[in-house]
Formats: C-alpha cells, structure tokens, sequence
C-alpha cells in the first residue's frame, strides 16, 4: 500500500528533524554505535525543579511532529550527571488511530547547552 501524503509529509519532518540534530552535533553520526541520548532513568539521576523554557521547546517539538495535538500521560524531570536536564514524557497522538501503547518522548539539554530528542513507540514502564 503505497504511503499516503500525511505520511510523506510526516517522514519529511523527521528526517529534517535528524539532520537538524547531526548537523549540530557532527559527531552524532560518526559515533552511532555509543550512547546518543539518555538511557531510562538511572540511579545517578535527581529530581529537579521545572524549567518552564526547556519544557515548553520539548512540548512544541512533539506537537510539531505528532502533526495535531498530543495527550500527556506521565513525565518526569531529572538532572542527569552526563546528560544534564532530562525531560522524559509519554503521550498519546490525538490523530493517529491505531496507537496500542503511548509513545515516550526524551528530550536533554546538556549543561554545554547541547540540545536532543528521541522519540520512541515502544511499550515503557510507567513515569513518575
């Protein structure tokens, strides 16, 4: 079945989307195989205090590549040794139908001021 036009806009996206990361960070590409975002919460992790500017970038990101709205379920804000601050979020797309499990978003910002996501659609424990 071939894609449809929401589905070639939405690859687009995602595909600008990385090669925004990569061409910030050149050696994100050269160093695949190593840790690129941040694993599941870890001990070494401490809850932090809200940064109402960081999360409001990670809101908008995941609401431009979910194409419509989202529905937040549990989150959870850390400060991260070797990642900095780290906002981890399940959601739910509004329009997409056929979504058996919510997807968890990850977005840093490593003290540097290094900025990444990951979005993922694979079945997490619960945040929080």
């Amino acid at each position: 079945m071939p894609n449809s036009t929401e589905d070639s806009k939405r690859a687009s996206q995602w595909i600008e989307f990385w090669n925004d990361i990569f061409e910030s960070n050149p050696d994100a590409s050269k160093n695949m195989d190593s840790a690129f975002c941040p694993p599941e919460p870890s001990p070494d992790e401490q809850l932090t205090d809200e940064d109402p500017e960081f999360l409001a970038k990670c809101h908008a990101d995941v609401v431009s590549m979910a194409n419509g709205p989202v529905v937040w379920e549990g989150q959870l804000l850390t400060r991260s040794p070797e990642w900095g601050l780290v906002w981890r979020a399940d959601f739910w797309e509004v329009k997409k139908a056929n979504q058996d499990n919510p997807s968890r978003v990850t977005c840093w910002r490593r003290d540097d001021g290094e900025f990444g996501m990951t979005i993922s659609g694979c079945q997490h424990e619960k945040l929080g």
